[in-house]
């Protein structure tokens, strides 16, 4: 698993991503798929897809996924606590109204899909735990990490072993890594032709948010320093492969 990184150099040249073409990311995701010997088996993109933004920035994005199999776009949730919840940040079995930032309708059709703030907070505050999925009127959806799990075992013509969940779809997971043991690479080295894209053949690439917006959370093998949420998808990821889960 290595991870791709929408860092400050990054918005420096390209702006905030909110303001961002489709085809900047239509660019991105050609390039690592330039070649198929030498392409990542899955792309999880952790960020908000759920706006076109501009027309020909978008048409050039669906195309340019309708192209690849290997690609997952992370779904936010955005909703209301339950009244008797008070902690953050919320997980899914804390919301009363759900509103999922699905991709837009065109690219929804051509993507895998997962919910991407599955993680469970504990009373201490630090993430133990992960919603494998849940059902969103009537359709079942898996998480940010199980969907990447599944699209990468099918990928290589494996089965997948799922985790076992308690009634709320909820399953703990192991670390393995800390923050500092992640590939990083900046969004920006990688587009502008900096990093050679050899280095995520046949591997995971995660693309998640690094600026000082981004969301961090409390984990226990790191306590003295947050960890970004998309590095805690990737742990989430590597317990699923590893079979490092359990009931919670």
């Amino acid at each position: 698993i290595k991870i791709i990184a929408i860092d400050d150099k990054t918005i420096d040249y390209f702006g905030e991503y909110e303001d961002w073409s489709g085809s900047w990311m239509a660019a991105f995701l050609e390039k690592l798929n330039h070649s198929p010997e030498k392409a990542p088996q899955v792309i999880g993109i952790d960020l908000d897809c759920s706006k076109e933004r501009d027309s020909v920035g978008a048409e050039r994005l669906v195309k340019t996924c309708s192209k690849y199999d290997n690609i997952c776009i992370g779904a936010p949730v955005i909703s209301e606590r339950k009244k008797d919840v008070k902690e953050e940040p919320a997980s899914l079995h804390e919301m009363q109204e759900m509103d999922v930032k699905m991709p837009f309708a065109a690219l929804k059709d051509e993507v895998v899909t997962g919910i991407s703030n599955n993680t469970i907070v504990s009373k201490d505050g630090y993430v133990r735990s992960a919603v494998a999925g849940t059902t969103l009127d009537g359709t079942k959806m898996d998480s940010f990490a199980v969907a990447i799990y599944k699209l990468y075992r099918t990928s290589r013509g494996l089965e997948y072993t799922l985790p076992k969940v308690d009634a709320e779809q909820t399953f703990s997971f192991t670390y393995t890594k800390q923050s500092a043991d992640y590939s990083i690479y900046s969004f920006y080295d990688v587009i502008s032709g900096k990093i050679s894209t050899d280095v995520f053949t046949d591997g995971i690439v995660l693309l998640g948010d690094y600026t000082d917006t981004s969301t961090t959370l409390k984990v226990p093998n790191q306590r003295n320093i947050q960890m970004q949420e998309v590095e805690v998808q990737a742990n989430i990821l590597e317990a699923l492969m590893q079979q490092r889960t359990g009931r919670p």
